[in-house]
This record gives structure tokens, sequence and C-alpha cells, in this order.
């Protein structure tokens, strides 16, 4: 067993029951309804990426890597949402250790059951609809519904996951006969996360992030091409590869949209060893599409191809048709800034299109949603004279009035740390009357503490035109 498989087994021990199980009980004990997951949470929690790490594996040897090297990876997901996915190096025997965030993954499922539905619905109907359809988006500029209904979904996992550190999601509606469209896109996004990590693993020493993210999309392109090879077999190769390559900057943009949620929305401060996921999702997008790569594809086909400025243009357009609802949701779910624009939870609940409202606190979600959005004035009639230590910027004093030990106020204001909103809203609870007054005094501290996240919305992956 390498030193990355024993650091696993310590960190997530084996269990028998399936992860779905664990987090069931987790929803109980918030009275939060329970949803539908993804499929992989049926299976043990150290079992749940056995596919998709099978299929990025195979896809880095495939792409030349050291078959050992890739070999000595191990890949699991874990119940920690202190991060999203993260990659460790055990220099003494060679192994490498990554971890994904079962939040992470809740996260995607989310945006693919909505982007699933929405391509599910472009392609029903037979060829005269499907045309429609497609005409349409000349003028929507986007598929899929209302973005509304996916900004509430998310803004629902938003205020628990901020609250509560519970991954709690709501559902749309299933459909008779469904394909499967939101597993299928989930694994795209899963292959491209885990193909990310992987590369500080088989990449030489001195890599840049932007290196890390083509290979992953090009390893997630890779895994795409094993999988469909029977069904795409009819086409040219180039075609086949074209393909993969579109699909497999899909899911990468899908997973930074649900990095960029969790990042405004959830940590305070997060780790900087990654750009900000909406950097990261420009940088990709503008290497992989731009007309420099452009041009040295054309080179290597022996000359200028009107058929590969075709595809580039083509690629860059389709990304604001397939994603453009999608940003727009994740504006809406991740602002939590001081005076936001509420979120319309009365409309929500009557939205059809939505599983488990009926057993959702919309209520009681709505009061922590605006507390979390809500002026300083209105904050500050509920708490007590230590918050005149907080107004000013005195962090220190202002925990300290509040009851929370000494070390406890160190690690809160250590700006190396990472800390997300609900450790917080944790440690204010031990000492707060209730819930309400905890959010409100981890809303104050959080817009005052150094070196935290933006929580405004942001203006999400880039879409269309030329890259730069």
């Amino acid at each position: 067993m390498t030193q990355a498989e024993l650091a696993y087994r310590r960190l997530e021990p084996i269990t028998l029951g399936s992860h779905r199980e664990f987090l069931e009980r987790r929803l109980a004990k918030i009275g939060a309804p329970v949803p539908r997951y993804p499929s992989m949470f049926d299976s043990p929690l150290h079992e749940a990426l056995g596919e998709v790490t099978a299929d990025v594996l195979a896809a880095l040897v495939d792409l030349g890597f050291a078959p050992g090297r890739v070999a000595a990876l191990t890949v699991g997901l874990t119940g920690n949402d202190g991060f999203t996915a993260r990659y460790r190096s055990f220099p003494g025997d060679g192994s490498g250790l990554v971890l994904v965030s079962d939040s992470m993954v809740s996260l995607c499922y989310s945006y693919c059951e909505f982007e699933g539905r929405a391509l599910q619905a472009m392609v029903s109907g037979g060829l005269l609809r499907m045309a429609a359809k497609v005409f349409l988006t000349r003028f929507t500029g986007t598929i899929g519904g209302d973005p509304r209904s996916l900004a509430g979904i998310l803004r629902y996992h938003n205020v628990n996951r901020r609250v509560y550190g519970v991954p709690a999601v709501l559902n749309l509606v299933p459909v008779p006969d469904d394909p499967g469209m939101d597993e299928f896109l989930l694994d795209y996004g899963l292959r491209f996360v885990v193909g990310h990590e992987a590369a500080h693993h088989v990449l030489d020493d001195g890599h840049s992030e932007l290196d890390a993210d083509t290979l992953a999309l090009f390893t997630a392109a890779e895994a795409f091409a094993r999988y469909q090879a029977e069904n795409m077999d009819f086409l040219p190769e180039r075609y086949r590869r074209e393909a993969a390559e579109f699909h497999g900057l899909i899911g990468a943009l899908i997973t930074m949209l649900a990095l960029q949620t969790s990042e405004r929305a959830l940590f305070l401060r997060r780790g900087h060893s990654h750009l900000p996921a909406q950097d990261r999702a420009t940088r990709l997008v503008e290497h992989v599409l731009s007309p420099a790569r452009q041009e040295t594809l054309d080179r290597l086909l022996g000359g200028r191809d009107p058929r590969m400025a075709l595809r580039f243009d083509k690629d860059r357009g389709n990304l604001g048709v397939y994603v453009g609802a999608l940003v727009r949701a994740t504006a809406q779910a991740s602002d939590f800034s001081a005076g936001a624009t509420p979120f319309d939870w009365a409309a929500l609940a009557g939205v059809p299109e939505i599983e488990q409202l009926a057993g959702a606190d919309l209520d009681e979600i709505a009061a922590l949603d605006r507390l979390m959005c809500g002026p300083d004035p209105v904050l500050t009639d509920r708490l007590d004279p230590g918050t005149r230590h907080i107004l000013a910027g005195r962090l220190k004093e202002g925990l300290s009035a509040w009851g929370l030990a000494a070390d406890r106020v160190e690690a809160l204001l250590d700006p190396s740390r990472v800390l997300a909103f609900h450790t917080l809203v944790e440690d204010l609870q031990n000492t707060a009357k209730d819930l309400h007054t905890a959010v409100a005094a981890a809303t104050l501290v959080a817009r005052r503490l150094p070196g935290t996240e933006s929580s405004s919305p942001g203006a999400g992956v880039p879409m269309g035109g030329r890259g730069r």
C-alpha cells in the first residue's frame, strides 16, 4: 500500500454503508428534505469516484505519461468541505493523493441536472422541432429554461452550506424516460476536476495552473473519446477529436462555475494555490480557442484550413449558448454582499419544476438569507455591546467580548488560514443566544475580515467572441 493510500485510509476510513446514507443523516439534523443525489453516492465514500478515476488514469496513459507514475496516484472523495479539490504528494515513495469534496460533487450535479434537462429538450420532438429550437437560440442566446429555477436551487444549497455546512440540495422534477444526461455531464466535470489535480502529479515541477487546466481538459477529452468510441466510429478521427475537446470544455466550464459559486458564497478566505475560478476559466477558454492555437493546428494540417476557422468560430459562439443560463444563475445565487438584491423565495415556492419544496422550510431559509445580505444597521439591532468593537474594526476585541476563546479568535483572524462562513457561524453559535444572532454576528465579522474574498457575483466565464 502506498503512502497516499495509507493517508486516505486515515482520513476516510472504509465504511460499508453508502455515502448517500451518511448525507441523509446530516440532512436530518437540519430538517432538510432528502434529494436525489448522483448515483455515485450509492457507493461507499472510498469507492464513489472509482469509474471517473479509472477513466482519467487510462486517458493519462494514452496521452503518453508513464504508467508507473500514473498508477501511483490515489483518488478519493471526502466529506471535508474546507476545500473543493486538492493534491498532495508523498516524496517518500512517489505516490500522490487527490481529494475531491462531496459538496463539490453535489454542487456540480445541480448544474448538470439543469444543463442535462436543457440539452434533452433541445434534441427531443423530432428534427423539425429541434431545428426550430436551435434557430430560437439566435434570439435567446442560450439553451434551457428560466435560469431563476437553477439560481433558486443553487441559492438554497449556498444558504445551507453557509449556515450549517451541509450540502443540502433541491432537484428538478424527473422527466419520463430520462436518458441520464445529468450523470453524463457530471462525468465530464469530474474528469476535469480529477484531471487537474492529477496533472500536478504527472507534470514536471514548475508547471503553471494553466498547464494543469489544459492537461485536465485534454484528459477529459481523451476519456470522452474512449467512452464514445463505438458511438462515434462513423466520424473521421479529426471530427471525433474536435467533438471530444468541445465536450471536455463544457465539462470544464460547468466545474469552474461550481468552483466560482463555492468561492464567492462559502469561503471567506480560500487557499491561493489556484487562481480564482473565473480567472482560470477565462484563461483556459482564451488559450484553447485562441487564434494562436488555431494557427498552430492549421500548420500541423499543412496549411490554412477554412474548416478549422469555422470550427473555432462555432465553438466560441456555442459556449455562450451552452452555459449562458448557468452563468446568469451563478451570479444570482452567489451574491451575499451587503445590500444585495434579496432573493425572491416566495416566487421560488411556486415553481413547479423543482422537487422537495414542500419539505424545505423556505421561510427560515429566506430569513437567514436576509440576515446575510442585510445592511449593518439591521444586523446590529440583534447584538450586544461587543458589536461596537466589530463595527470599529477591532475584531479581536469584539470576538473576545462575545466569549470566544483566545485560540479560536487567533485562528479566525489568521489571514493564512482557509475560512468558510459556516465555521465562523459555528464558533459564534457556541456563545450566541440563537442561530439568527450567530448568523448576524458572523455577517458583521465577515465584512471586516482582512484578506477575505469578495462576495459580489462577478461576471462569470467568458462566452462567445474571439480569444485574445
